[in-house]
């Protein structure tokens, strides 16, 4: 965790993924934020994006997720921002992404970072 904070500090983009669970993040997402703790107050310009994924097809499912990483930015320096995010959604089995318009928008947001 050490070297991950270490490169979170030096990063101008961090990009956070986790799939919903309950309508909440990951309990591993949970967690590394969490962990995150001793270092936080060290994160200073930084461009935030999430990509959700999550196996409901409507985009409410991602509003605690949403809120959840908003509240960590909150907690960082004011010149920590949130850039942007994809949700994909409908995706419960492995390769339902492939056909989703969520795809083409992770890739334009990660062209355009």
């Amino acid at each position: 965790m050490d070297a991950i904070l270490q490169q979170m500090e030096e990063a101008d983009v961090i990009v956070m993924s986790t799939p919903v669970y309950y309508y909440s993040m990951a309990g591993q997402m949970k967690t590394f934020l969490d962990r995150s703790y001793s270092k936080y107050t060290g994160f200073k310009n930084k461009e935030i994006y999430y990509i959700i994924s999550a196996g409901a097809p409507f985009e409410d499912v991602a509003d605690t997720v949403l809120n959840e990483f908003r509240g960590w930015i909150r907690c960082c320096d004011s010149s920590v921002k949130e850039k942007g995010y994809v949700l994909g959604l409908g995706v419960y089995d492995k390769g339902d992404v492939k056909d989703k318009v969520s795809m083409q928008e992770a890739y334009e947001l990660g062209k355009n970072i």
